[in-house]
């Protein structure tokens, strides 16, 4: 007897709400607004990284694969997108941001640290707003 594949769909709801979260936080950091437990940039930039990859976890790269498959062009993008996260998180976490230099500018903050922090979040934002919109679109 074989064991039954079982395939992984994630919690497409759960990852919405946590979008709703997402971007709450974005909105309050761009307001200046200080939310209890998240006091700083980087803090907001923190929660925004974990609240990403959960989502991704529940309504995501599992649901892509199990749906489309590994090679399909949807999960393709997804994985891209993904991958520039996780490449902007370990460059903010290694204080090796100054790509966001221009976005900083832009956005501002009270210190440079502060101004790349709120530029990565933002950048952060915009990737996790995309993959979100690819799921939306593409898994539901």
């Amino acid at each position: 007897m074989q064991p039954s594949a079982t395939t992984f769909t994630g919690n497409a709801f759960a990852a919405n709400l946590l979008g709703i979260l997402a971007a709450l936080i974005v909105v309050a950091l761009l307001a200046n607004i200080r939310l209890p437990l998240i006091g700083s940039d980087r803090a907001a930039f923190i929660a925004l990284v974990v609240i990403g990859m959960t989502m991704c976890a529940l309504g995501g790269i599992g649901r892509a694969q199990s749906t489309l498959g590994w090679t399909d062009p949807v999960t393709l993008v997804g994985i891209v997108f993904a991958s520039l996260a996780l490449v902007l998180v370990a460059a903010v976490l290694t204080g090796r941001a100054g790509f966001l230099a221009p976005v900083a500018a832009v956005v501002g903050g009270t210190s440079a640290l502060d101004s790349t922090d709120r530029a990565a979040t933002l950048v952060l934002a915009g990737l996790v707003a995309v993959k979100w919109a690819i799921g939306l679109v593409f898994l539901h």
